[in-house]
């Protein structure tokens, strides 16, 4: 889901050449270890090179996570 939230952030697909004129790009991505009620979980953040990605699901500097079902049935 996140690596779909970058696509639409870059505006190109993962294994796509990125448009010329796009200085930012994609970056990997760097390993992020949230709680929640059922323990903890490890998620892959993925990363662009500006940094201007901004995760809706788990946001930057979010640790704890309640509800995962229901923000996952909502989106």
């Amino acid at each position: 889901m996140r690596n779909a939230q970058l696509t639409a952030h870059l505006g190109y697909e993962d294994g796509k050449d990125a448009p010329s004129v796009q200085a930012n790009r994609r970056n990997g991505s760097s390993a992020k270890r949230s709680k929640g009620q059922d323990g903890e979980l490890p998620i892959p953040v993925p990363r662009d090179r500006d940094g201007s990605f901004e995760p809706k699901l788990v946001k930057k500097g979010q640790f704890w996570i309640d509800g995962m079902d229901n923000k996952l049935i909502g989106l």
